[in-house]
């Protein structure tokens, strides 16, 4: 049986799902509303709740204000090696 503080999807999963929100959101800080509509699905239901949670849990999400979160730059790196690619960031 899980703890608690146990991420609720596997780590290939959780990469997927980062992969998603990236892809409609790129590194802007969004709300758990705008990255549910980026994966088609409810903000309210607890499988939401447990992904966010799991996703920030593996830090492919990190959260930027209490109510704000964004895609981790250890998740674009993941990414962009994935595509054979790499992050440029513009300072």
């Amino acid at each position: 049986m899980r703890g608690k503080n146990y991420p609720a999807i596997s780590l290939a999963e959780a990469v997927s799902v980062v992969k998603l929100i990236y892809e409609q959101e790129r590194d802007r800080a969004v709300d758990e509303q705008t990255i549910a509509k980026a994966l088609s699905c409810c903000g309210t239901h607890t499988a939401f709740v447990s992904t966010i949670s799991a996703l920030t849990k593996y830090g492919l999400l990190e959260s930027v204000t209490p109510s704000l979160f964004k895609v981790s730059e250890d998740a674009e790196n993941i990414i962009a090696q994935a595509r054979g690619t790499s992050i440029t960031r513009v300072s």
